[in-house]
């Protein structure tokens, strides 16, 4: 493997760390997730989150950032925000378990529904990202075009190379990923009144983008590491446990999933 620093942003706790080229742990910190209540429900502290996670890589000592070739980002399936190409954000970044999308999906009948599990695989529920954008785009008062919803870890890696862009594994908990055809749905979002154009280009995980000159900068890191978005939690668990075909994962932390 490449030296890599990890963050893994869960519902509790933000898991920070580095390790070499052998796997090995070389630096370490753990966080409480920051967030704040609003009038909805409950959305990130932003800055809090995006300054801890700078602070960490920043503390590395010289030579660990020297040595540092990847960022790699996994967290939370169902979270985000809407989020402007200045990488400001336009709405809040909204925790997955907010149900402030629970009022708009009610009005969804029972055979869209059933056309949402076919599609995407999951069962309709405010849970998922969908009814978060819907709600957003409702709510959202912005001059900036060319907005975009952005799961936060996609934000964070977002903030440290200035490119927008989805992850499959995250992109599947939105509720509006064609299983199927591996690309977004125009008809599932046309359910909640959603321009399907808000949703990112979508990568795989082994497709990172260089970091910014701005933010290697301001942290220390050479102009060369690149970042990753590598996924939701629970399936980057199940790929680090070795997960075969025909093999289940009962993957726990605050929530739990199988």
């Amino acid at each position: 493997m490449r030296p890599t620093v990890t963050i893994d942003i869960g519902t509790t706790r933000v898991k920070l760390g580095f390790f070499d080229e052998t796997g090995a742990q070389l630096a370490s910190a753990k966080h409480p997730t920051p967030t704040q209540p609003d009038e909805w429900g409950v959305v990130y502290d932003v800055p809090a989150l995006l300054g801890m996670i700078a602070g960490f890589v920043s503390g590395l000592g010289v030579q660990q950032r020297g040595r540092v070739e990847r960022i790699a980002i996994a967290g939370v399936g169902e979270s985000g925000g809407l989020v402007a190409p200045d990488l400001t954000l336009a709405s809040p970044m909204i925790l997955w378990f907010d149900q402030r999308g629970a009022a708009i999906l009610a009005g969804v009948g029972a055979a869209a529904r059933a056309e949402i599990y076919e599609v995407t695989g999951l069962p309709a529920s405010p849970n998922y990202g969908l009814s978060k954008i819907a709600w957003t785009t409702r709510h959202t008062v912005s001059a900036a075009a060319d907005l975009v919803w952005l799961n936060i870890s996609e934000f964070v890696a977002a903030t440290m190379t200035g490119v927008r862009w989805a992850e499959y594994s995250l992109a599947s908990r939105t509720m509006a990923l064609d299983l199927a055809g591996g690309s977004w749905s125009p008809r599932i979002c046309e359910i909640f009144g959603v321009d399907s154009a808000v949703l990112p280009p979508l990568h795989r995980a082994s497709e990172g983008e260089p970091v910014a000159a701005e933010f290697a900068r301001r942290v220390g890191l050479a102009n060369s590491v690149r970042v990753h978005v590598v996924g939701h939690d629970h399936m980057v668990g199940g790929v680090g446990a070795g997960l075969q075909p025909g093999e289940i994962l009962n993957s726990t932390g605050t929530t739990e999933g199988v």
